[in-house]
């Protein structure tokens, strides 16, 4: 497990995602840090799965 720090720079990465594709607080967090590593966000959700690029259930 790693732990990220939730500094300024990633809420206002959260918080322009959150604006950009219509996601939750803590959903945008986890997108952003998706973004950030440039890797998948692995979900169930399907509101993120619907709105969010980077996502997907595999």
């Amino acid at each position: 497990m790693v732990l990220y720090p939730l500094d300024r720079d990633c809420m206002e990465r959260s918080s322009t995602i959150a604006i950009r594709f219509r996601l939750r607080g803590s959903d945008s967090v986890f997108a952003a840090l998706a973004e950030e590593l440039d890797i998948p966000l692995k979900t169930f959700d399907q509101e993120i799965l619907d709105r969010f690029p980077l996502a997907n259930r595999s």
